[in-house]
């Protein structure tokens, strides 16, 4: 996944968002370097969106929250180039850093850096 690609992804997944006029978060399941959330306007009435990060490297978030969809809720910030400081690895990975902003937790950064993010929609809006 290139940056074109993950800015394209993260649109999309934003302009599904912004036809509610808020939206609950909570982290699903975390397994094998996978972290699907799942996104709804009451997550009590069942999942709207399912949102996949693969190869995850690094997440700092809480484990459920609500966001404003009068704003943007998923940005992606920035690629980070990690290296191995093994000699013998020559191979660089990138991973993009993708941050949800939570209204609940004002000042908190909810950062995950991941090298794809995909997301299926489950109910239309």
């Amino acid at each position: 996944m290139d940056i074109v690609e993950a800015n394209r992804l993260v649109t999309e997944i934003n302009n599904y968002l912004q036809k509610a006029l808020w939206f609950d978060f909570e982290i699903k399941k975390y397994a094998d370097l996978e972290l699907v959330i799942h996104g709804g306007i009451s997550l009590y009435q069942g999942t709207d969106i399912e949102i996949i990060f693969k190869d995850v490297f690094y997440m700092s978030l809480p484990t459920d929250w609500s966001s404003d969809t009068s704003k943007v809720v998923l940005l992606v910030k920035e690629s980070i180039d990690l290296r191995y400081s093994d000699p013998k690895f020559k191979e660089t990975y990138f991973h993009y850093v993708f941050e949800f902003i939570a209204e609940d937790y004002p000042g908190i950064t909810c950062e995950i850096r991941a090298k794809t993010v995909a997301y299926k929609i489950l109910k239309p809006i």
